[in-house]
């Protein structure tokens, strides 16, 4: 009976710990096997377009992301990146596979466009985004601003 209850209290611990660390955690979400990490953009001013990009963690088999939304923008397109003679260029590629594993939105390949956004983003500030999952289903991100030549997330005001 102990034994039971012992492990019982400690799955409790285990629960409601990672419950908190989640939500003092905002630039991490969790929906299904996947984990969402180090969302970010660029700031842009109201009516230009921005890029945001993520780090995904999936722990479990492979989902597909079809879409995202946000408040903040006419429209969120998913796109690939290319560089011609120091020019980025974007272009709409639709929904992506998450593999098992480690995936990323980054400079260098793939990125959620913000479309036509309604307010500027200002460096430091976040605004919520909803990524959409084949298998997962919906998760609400935090996205946070950084300068508009930003390559990377700069971690500011968190540490791992």
């Amino acid at each position: 009976m102990f034994r039971t209850n012992a492990a019982l209290g400690a799955i409790a611990l285990l629960i409601v710990g990672g419950r908190a660390l989640a939500e003092n955690d905002a630039h991490a979400t969790s929906v299904g096997s996947l984990t969402i990490v180090h969302a970010w953009a660029r700031a842009a001013d109201a009516g230009e377009d921005t890029l945001v990009f993520l780090e995904i963690a999936n722990a479990g088999e492979a989902d597909r992301l079809t879409g995202a939304a946000t408040l903040v923008a006419g429209s969120v397109l998913i796109v690939g990146l290319t560089n011609a003679v120091g020019e980025i260029s974007t272009s709409p590629i639709g929904p992506v596979d998450v593999p098992p594993g480690a995936f990323e939105l980054d400079p260098g390949g793939l990125a959620l466009e913000l479309r036509g956004l309604r307010q500027p983003l200002g460096i430091g500030t976040e605004v919520e985004m909803t990524l959409s999952f084949e298998k997962a289903g919906d998760v609400l991100v935090h996205v946070e601003i950084e300068a508009r030549d930003a390559m990377q997330h700069s971690h500011a005001g968190h540490a791992h």
